[in-house]
């Protein structure tokens, strides 16, 4: 299978929001990068069996923000509830969110706030 690449950031998060689902998907990996201006966050997962897709990589670029915990619980886990959305030129995601509402939220965890997200779904 080609893999296909979503360059803009609001396609992308409709794509995940209605063209696919990260839920019950598993977090195979994630990687932060640093170069001299900016942080990217690469986070590779692995579709549920029954997906039309079979894996997706969310690349986001000029993060602002990101704090996850990365212990024998979460690696490897799988995605039982997640949050995207866009506001203020702002990409906000989730992996692990305190309520289902489109707004951040102190007690979310697994977050990233980005400028970009990409998507490479394959």
């Amino acid at each position: 299978m080609m893999t296909r690449h979503i360059t803009d950031s609001e396609e992308a998060i409709t794509f995940l929001l209605t063209k696919i689902s990260i839920l019950d998907s598993h977090l195979e990996s994630f990687a932060v990068t640093e170069d001299y201006q900016s942080i990217s966050i690469r986070l590779e997962l692995t579709l549920r069996r029954e997906s039309e897709f079979k894996k997706v990589a969310l690349c986001l670029r000029e993060v602002e923000e990101y704090s996850f915990t990365n212990d024998k619980t979460t690696a490897g886990s799988v995605i039982e509830h997640v949050k995207v959305f866009s506001q203020n030129n702002e990409i906000y995601v989730s992996l692990d969110p305190y309520g289902a509402e489109s707004s951040a939220d102190s007690r979310d965890n697994f977050i990233i706030r980005a400028r970009h997200l990409r998507l490479e779904v394959s």
